[in-house]
């Protein structure tokens, strides 16, 4: 009798342990397909916000010092342009782009400044990305109309100031409309 209080105390610790085995094999893979699942929406976030800031589509975090600073100002004033009232500068991107981790530790990304987010989801997923190629056809009209003053030199590679001069003009221009022929 002792014996076998012996034995079936023993069957169910190893049933026990078999029993606690299996459900830590299965919260252990739920767990990986949860930090799978987390680690490839980061991913995305970083593409989409590195293309919209304009940098290559990296899935990771980037730094201001990739973006391609020409082609954002194009692609901001061409939000401007097609957004009414919206504010964003390439100083709020430096910013944003600053730090890959807010102050709790969470990534930026996942987080970003409303003015950032917006943009961002106006860019990758509202069309911003069609209306931008427009925006700089219409910018390259206008410069080839007033090439005494901006050159020929390609818009991705004007000075900073000039290409922002060439944008304020263009938005100012009594006949904008004729050059937004598409």
């Amino acid at each position: 009798m002792y014996k076998l209080k012996k034995i079936s105390i023993g069957m169910v610790g190893i049933l026990l342990i078999v029993v606690i085995t299996i459900v830590g094999i299965f919260a252990f893979r739920e767990w990986q397909k949860i930090e799978t699942q987390h680690r490839e929406e980061l991913q995305i976030k970083y593409e989409q916000s590195n293309f919209a800031l304009g940098m290559n589509a990296y899935n990771c975090y980037k730094d201001f010092s990739n973006v391609d600073v020409n082609d954002l100002i194009i692609s901001l004033a061409a939000y401007k342009h097609f957004e009414k009232d919206v504010e964003i500068s390439v100083e709020d991107v430096k910013e944003f782009l600053s730090s890959e981790y807010d102050k709790k530790g969470k990534p930026y990304v996942l987080n970003p400044p409303d003015n950032i987010a917006k943009y961002i989801d106006w860019y990758n997923f509202l069309g911003g990305h069609l209306l931008r190629g427009k925006y700089f056809i219409y910018l390259s009209r206008f410069q080839d109309d007033n090439k005494e003053k901006y050159s020929f030199e390609s818009l991705y590679i004007l000075y900073e100031k000039l290409l922002y001069e060439l944008i304020e003009d263009f938005e100012n221009c009594p006949d904008r409309k004729s050059y937004e022929i598409y």
